[in-house]
């Protein structure tokens, strides 16, 4: 579980369904994530994603950037990852 740090907005959860994707639909969430995460005084906005999920393209296209995840590491074995944008 992600302990959100002072400055920092969390992404819990985002999801498209199956056939909404490719039209935009996670470009727009994200914009509207970073926008209110901004608006809200965050310098950070961060999520946690599993390894090879197809999303990732999605995130990185937004700007977020992987960041090293001990917890990733070290109780997943490299199946989950941090990804950051923001003041990063």
């Amino acid at each position: 579980m992600h302990k959100v740090q002072p400055g920092e907005a969390y992404v819990e959860w985002v999801a498209v369904s199956a056939n909404a994707r490719g039209q935009g639909a996670g470009t727009l969430l994200m914009r509207w994530a970073k926008e209110t995460a901004l608006e809200q005084g965050a310098e950070r906005l961060t999520l946690g994603v599993v390894n090879g999920n197809p999303a990732i393209s999605l995130y990185e296209r937004s700007g977020f950037v992987k960041q090293q995840q001990p917890f990733c590491e070290t109780l997943l074995d490299n199946y989950c990852g941090a990804f950051c944008v923001l003041g990063c």
